[in-house]
């Protein structure tokens, strides 16, 4: 299991990666809103449900996307040469991956499990691990 300290680490850079790549969205989707010619009440329902989708969807197909391509790795987990793996040194499947992601938010309360030497309870439901990148 890789060290928790670069586990947090990684995790803090994949929080910025969203947050930046849900910012870019809203902005994109902000001018797009504005400049259309819908009426003031549609322009509202679609920033309204614009904003819900971004904040769910965009974080979700970062970590299930991520962690299934690019070596099994997020941006956060590039950087400090970690990647994700079954228990069983098999790489993660997209349902895996797909599940993963929703899972760490319901299941953060777990996370402290690491600094005990120990899965969180995500990374043992779905038998998957973060690992040292192997060199």
């Amino acid at each position: 299991m890789a060290n928790p300290g670069r586990r947090l680490l990684a995790g803090l850079i994949d929080l910025l990666a969203v947050m930046l790549i849900v910012v870019v969205v809203t902005l994109v989707l902000s001018v797009a809103i504005t400049v259309g010619t819908a009426s003031d009440e549609e322009k509202q329902a679609v920033a309204f449900w614009g904003a819900r989708i971004m904040l769910i969807a965009l974080p979700w197909l970062y970590f299930a996307r991520l962690e299934r391509a690019l070596g099994f790795q997020t941006f956060g987990k590039s950087a400090l040469g970690l990647e994700v793996r079954r228990t069983n040194g098999e790489p993660l499947g997209f349902p895996r991956a797909a599940l993963r992601a929703p899972l760490k938010l319901v299941l953060i309360w777990s996370w402290p499990l690491v600094f005990l030497g120990q899965a969180p309870l995500y990374d043992r439901f779905l038998s998957t691990q973060v690992v040292a990148r192997a060199a």
